[in-house]
């Protein structure tokens, strides 16, 4: 059996335009009980259960069936509003899941239950959606009961770096996708990414709102750790508002040889990145030689507010059109860039330089998004 609700969960705005009273929306919630008291009979054949209200204390009926058992559940979504961060805490506890596969939790005060939480349940969970979490102990809880996660995606809100001094490292052997979002006060990931080893990981994404990043000054060497601990074959890395530096954007390239799909934003991008993107080089006598690069394989480049040489970066981006013209056709359509994006950026000086356009006609797609 499938189940979708979604009640109460629009603001005072939504409610208002809809014409619903107090009374209305009391009887409402009155109704959503009694049709939870009528699944419970059924849960053991429960297949998907996808839930959202205004408040978790409309959704307590529903947590406890999923804590007395629902052994047929194979997909669980439950969302409360996003500003929802008063209130009392309720506990995400499922029994008898062994079919377990995607939970997405979309609610600030529904936690994990790590003493108590049956681990067999969420041993086959391969994918894991938290949003609006504001503890990242919390989501290392999950980390640890999920050993079988292949996708995991964190949406961090004021949520303090990790204060477990004693919690071991973690390895998660199937993870291959990791995206993770901070937004609001200091969410700070440090401390967790320093405890994980990913070896199969392939997609990561790191995603800071620059404006609350409290540690600008500083060296943040933390995606270099973990890519250099998990040595694994990433193809995909985005990576916004962090404070690395050039020279740990370099090490950090360094480590990902296998890279296809790169997103980085200006401060990032320096000369010295963009010369050893380049991938080859002519020398004196106008002879083209192939020399070594970062990111052999790099497909597509986006680039967010690029404010560096935009000479270097048209060099580079052609050195990639003309790769190998000693080797034959197939690595070269590998090892080629085919794809150029540019996010945030001053577009006219971009659009007017001539390598760039000589770029397009050699076959590489520029994309301009955002650009003033």
């Amino acid at each position: 059996l499938s189940f979708e609700f979604q009640f109460g969960q629009g603001d005072g705005e939504e409610e208002e335009r809809l014409g619903l009273t107090k009374t209305q929306r009391d009887a409402m919630f009155v109704g959503m009980d009694a049709l939870a008291r009528l699944m419970e009979p059924v849960r053991h054949r429960w297949e998907v259960l996808a839930i959202r209200a205004r408040t978790l204390d409309d959704l307590d009926d529903f947590l406890a069936a999923l804590a007395r058992g629902t052994p047929s559940l194979k997909y669980c979504l439950i969302a409360s509003k996003a500003n929802a961060f008063d209130g009392p805490e309720r506990h995400f506890f499922v029994k008898d899941c062994r079919k377990l596969d995607t939970v997405t939790l979309l609610s600030p005060k529904l936690f994990l239950d790590p003493f108590r939480q049956d681990v067999a349940s969420l041993a086959g969970l391969s994918t894991l959606d938290l949003c609006y979490s504001y503890s990242q102990t919390d989501a290392f809880f999950w980390m640890e009961s999920c050993p079988g996660l292949e996708r995991l995606s964190i949406q961090f809100f004021d949520a303090p770096p990790f204060a477990l001094p004693y919690a071991p490292p973690l390895t998660l052997k199937r993870l291959k996708t990791l995206a993770i979002s901070c937004f609001y006060g200091d969410s700070d990931p440090r401390s967790l990414l320093s405890l994980l080893t990913l070896p199969v990981l392939e997609i990561f994404t790191l995603y800071y709102d620059r404006s609350d990043f409290v540690h600008m000054n500083e060296a943040w060497p933390f995606v270099n750790d973990l890519l250099e601990r998990s040595r694994s074959p990433l193809r995909i890395l985005d990576l916004l508002g962090t404070s690395m530096n050039p020279q740990e954007m370099v090490q950090c390239l360094r480590l990902a040889p296998s890279l296809e799909q790169l997103m980085v934003e200006g401060e990032m991008v320096s000369d010295e990145v963009l010369r050893l993107l380049g991938a080859s080089q002519i020398s004196e006598d106008g002879v083209i030689e192939n020399v070594s690069h970062l990111c052999p394989r790099l497909k597509k480049l986006e680039v967010h507010a690029f404010e560096g040489s935009v000479d270097l970066l048209a060099q580079a981006v052609m050195s990639r059109c003309r790769i190998a013209q000693t080797t034959d056709s197939d690595e070269h359509e590998e090892r080629k860039l085919s794809r150029l994006v540019f996010a945030y950026c001053k577009a006219e000086a971009l659009k007017d330089h001539p390598v760039l356009k000589q770029c397009q006609k050699e076959g590489v797609k520029v994309e301009y998004r955002n650009c003033i």
